[in-house]
């Protein structure tokens, strides 16, 4: 059985009202754990570039209905990551 992950805990990119920068762009939320933020950052510069956001527009998409998310793996191979996540979930699997 897969575990239900919280959204939260997932790594989630929305196009939406960017406070810092005061306009509408791409926000991440990411999951707790090291390195999570550099994740979201890697996302930024490889995939949800201005060109993407100019490519999916011009293609005929609504890029303000844009949602990604995925959730990380349980039991986790990187539990130096998402040690504090990994001993959340897996006290939610016994029963």
């Amino acid at each position: 059985m897969r575990t239900r992950i919280a959204q939260k805990d997932k790594l989630r990119v929305t196009y939406k009202f960017d406070k810092e920068s005061n306009t509408m762009d791409f926000v991440c939320d990411y999951p707790l754990g090291c390195q999570t933020c550099c994740d979201a950052g890697y996302l930024f510069s490889h995939l949800f570039t201005q060109d993407f956001k100019e490519e999916i527009e011009r293609r005929g998409y609504d890029i303000t209905t844009m949602k990604f998310e995925i959730s990380p793996k349980f039991p986790t191979t990187r539990p130096d990551k998402f040690g504090t996540l990994n001993k959340k979930y897996a006290a939610s699997d016994e029963p």
